[in-house]
């Protein structure tokens, strides 16, 4: 079931109106091209959903959290009867690794990009808040890497990465669960 469907970014629209009446600053261009990239990302990432059994899975798009260090969007959180899954779409290419801090970083140039710190944030988070019956439910996190030239240094963990090519058979694998265990609530 959709608890929050999937929706164009207000601020796109606002940036859209100012951009023609106005000069923008670097900065609002910058947040505009980012939300443009956002909303493809999210909408080419609902297309693989359509693979997924609505009537055992909630769906939250574009979960945003703020607390005093952080202010993350998630832009994908799934909650199933066996997990509760977060998502957190990009566009990076080229090779990166997890740097020391177990952050994110491009192989050549050490750009910290801070999806895994955002994911974290809100998986713990949201743990915190849970209903006690609810808190063995595990929270699984996914950066969602969409580009095919993004690549991950040999030596890194993959546990929290979902590579474009592994999206449909990893949510298969979600949908497939949630068939086992109705099959056997049936019996």
């Amino acid at each position: 079931m959709i608890i929050k469907a999937r929706r164009n970014y207000k601020q796109v629209e606002l940036l859209e109106a100012l951009k023609h009446r106005t000069d923008l600053t670097s900065h609002q261009l910058e947040l505009l091209r980012h939300l443009k990239e956002t909303t493809l990302l999210e909408q080419h990432f609902e297309l693989y959903l359509s693979a997924l059994d609505m009537d055992n899975i909630d769906v939250i798009w574009q979960f945003n959290y703020s607390d005093y260090h952080q202010d993350a969007l998630i832009n994908l959180v799934l909650i199933s009867n066996d997990g509760i899954y977060l998502f957190k779409l990009n566009n990076y290419s080229g090779l990166h690794y997890i740097n020391h801090h177990g952050m994110l970083a491009d192989y050549f140039t050490d750009e910290v990009k801070i999806d895994l710190v955002h994911l974290n944030c809100v998986k713990y988070s949201i743990y915190n808040i849970l209903d006690p019956r609810l808190k063995q439910l595990p929270i699984i996190i996914k950066c969602v890497c969409l580009n095919d030239r993004f690549a991950l240094d040999g030596h890194a963990s993959k546990q929290h990465f979902l590579f474009k090519n592994d999206i449909a058979a990893y949510l298969s694998q979600i949908k497939g669960s949630h068939k086992k265990k109705r099959e056997l609530l049936l019996r």
